[in-house]
């Protein structure tokens, strides 16, 4: 899993009259029919629904971006870390 950024949504383009900080998720896992849905359902556990979500397949893996607005920094670094329990993360 590559590292979490934060960035205010008017950084990312999209601006946002709370200017509250999003949380991105940048993660590479196996090709795995069920890795998507595994690591959003840490989310739904959470009550949370996720900005965006774009979810690539390369030759060799699966990139899956997520942002996420509302989040502290613990709460980021608490998700960050139950995703990187799934085994196909990489």
């Amino acid at each position: 899993m590559f590292p979490m950024t934060n960035a205010k949504p008017s950084q990312m383009g999209h601006p946002s009259p709370a200017e509250s900080q999003c949380s991105h998720f940048l993660i590479t896992a196996d090709i795995e029919p069920s890795v998507a849905t595994r690591i959003l359902n840490h989310f739904a556990l959470r009550n949370l629904v996720p900005d965006h979500v774009e979810i690539r397949k390369t030759q060799t893996e699966l990139v899956i971006r997520l942002v996420v607005s509302g989040l502290d920094a613990q709460q980021s670094t608490h998700l960050q870390r139950r995703m990187a329990n799934i085994l196909p993360v990489l």
